[in-house]
């Protein structure tokens, strides 16, 4: 349920962001099951990449 819940608040923001002309991508949830540091840190690395694109915040 938390996951769910989680999952509903991030379309939320990504909704506001798109409202605002803020690019949706710079909210995003990843599901990662518990104890594997190797999906953590490539998700990370993900968003990172992805942020790092897209550059700053117009805010």
């Amino acid at each position: 349920k938390g996951s769910q819940r989680a999952a509903k608040r991030v379309e939320a923001v990504r909704s506001a962001l798109g409202e605002l002309g803020v690019e949706k991508e710079r909210a995003k949830m990843f599901f990662l099951p518990r104890g594997l540091h190797p999906e953590f840190v490539g998700a990370a690395q993900e968003m990172n990449k992805l942020v790092t694109e897209l550059g700053p915040s117009p805010f």
